[in-house]
């Protein structure tokens, strides 16, 4: 069961980078056609394809509809806070558990400690 969710997250991901723009910073700058990795599509495909993926909200625009408040500035400062705490040389509040482990893992060991304030 475990294994069928990496598949799907594999999958989910593998997909998403079709969309994503590559692209490196900005002192290096060259112009990469977005849909790239659609290329073997007609465009007509190509472009229904992308449109169909954009119809997907995504997490806070389900959350605004839900709440009719934008999520983004809780969970980039929440972000903020715990990314401090796992980059931190020893002036944190608290010590980051398993940060030796990386962050995903970090953050998910967090989970069963309840909300933040």
């Amino acid at each position: 069961d475990d294994e069928v969710g990496k598949d799907a997250l594999g999958e989910a991901l593998a997909e998403a980078v079709d969309l994503l723009p590559h692209q490196a910073i900005l002192e290096n700058f060259v112009h990469h056609n977005p849909w790239e990795k659609l290329q073997w599509m007609d465009f007509a495909k190509a472009n229904q394809h992308v449109r169909d993926i954009m119809a997907y909200p995504s997490p806070g625009e389900k959350m605004m509809r839900l709440v009719n408040a934008d999520p983004r500035s809780r969970t980039m400062a929440a972000l903020v806070e715990l990314s401090a705490v796992f980059l931190d040389r020893g002036v944190a509040k608290w010590e980051a558990p398993n940060r030796d482990q990386g962050f995903l893992f970090f953050f998910a060991s967090l989970e069963h400690l309840g909300f933040a304030p």
